[in-house]
């Protein structure tokens, strides 16, 4: 083979395999987005282009795009209840970023030189939470994502707090090394008190709040990652989902089914699963890696 056969079919794999992976995605665009609700955002993260990029797809057309394009990637993309999209932006240091859908512009809402601010969850009120480590450990910061770099208020303290986590009555959860492992904590501004709401010697992350007190997250209480469910109102947890795969990152859809990662089929694809029938769908079904599932309300 010449060289320039060679470089020929080089070219050519790569695009036929571009082509593959876009039309897995577009097919779960067309055969399962439009299954979640009447209207239904899903952003993600997906190696389709290399790196770990942002995509939105719409159920209402099953369109498909490409939210960040940086070179360096983007990450950890969250929902605003008026459906703005909050993400993590690279190169390093990581900052934050908001995208409005209406004129696709790219507002920057916290940017350092030097540290990293990344895992951005949106308040009822329009606050944006997120972890920085200006302080050289993660903390919790409230910005205002009206203006850039301002901050509302900031939990310095010596633990690591990260993956912050917004309930609909204005509580904040979020995840703490306080006591040793990793465990979400409940945290109520007006009564300024502080819960451990998982309390186990496993790690326990990745929280997702529901609408109705149910607290969805990954722990290692069973040795590998998997999905559990909290009531808060009965503390009742139960897991989600039983298997030997890792299965992590979960988040709720606005009809009270729950996505996740897992890497059950050999990479991450994003899963469904209804927690009353137990019926579980992948609705990525791609050979890239996809992760950070994050659906609009």
């Amino acid at each position: 083979m010449t060289r320039g056969s060679f470089y020929f079919l080089r070219t050519y794999l790569r695009a036929f395999w571009c082509g593959v992976i876009l039309l897995n995605m577009l097919v779960f665009a067309v055969l399962w987005i439009g299954q979640a609700t009447p209207r239904a955002l899903l952003a993600f993260t997906s190696k389709l282009s290399g790196n770990n990029q942002v995509y939105l797809v719409d159920s209402w057309t099953n369109y498909m795009r490409q939210v960040t394009q940086n070179p360096g990637g983007g990450s950890h993309p969250a929902w605003s209840a008026d459906v703005r999209l909050a993400f993590a932006a690279y190169p390093a240091p990581l900052h934050l970023a908001t995208l409005d859908l209406t004129s696709w512009q790219t507002n920057v809402v916290a940017y350092d030189d030097f540290h990293s601010v990344y895992e951005p969850a949106w308040s009822a009120d329009g606050r944006l939470a997120a972890a920085s480590n200006q302080n050289l450990n993660w903390d919790i910061v409230i910005y205002d994502p009206q203006q850039e770099n301002s901050t509302l208020a900031r939990f310095n303290t010596e633990f690591n707090e990260l993956e912050p986590c917004w309930w609909s009555n204005g509580r904040l959860s979020f995840v703490s090394n306080r006591e040793g492992s990793d465990d979400i904590y409940l945290y109520d501004f007006e009564a300024d008190t502080l819960i451990n709401l998982t309390n186990d010697p496993a790690s326990d992350y990745n929280p997702a709040c529901s609408t109705d007190g149910r607290l969805a997250f990954t722990s290692t209480r069973d040795y590998n990652a998997e999905i559990y469910v909290m009531d808060l109102k009965t503390g009742l947890t139960q897991p989600a989902i039983v298997s030997r795969a890792d299965e992590f990152n979960p988040a709720w859809l606005p009809d009270g089914r729950l996505s996740f990662v897992s890497n059950r089929g050999g990479n991450r694809e994003i899963y469904i699963l209804d927690l009353d029938t137990g019926s579980l769908m992948n609705v990525t079904q791609s050979p890239s890696d996809e992760d950070q599932p994050a659906w609009s309300n």
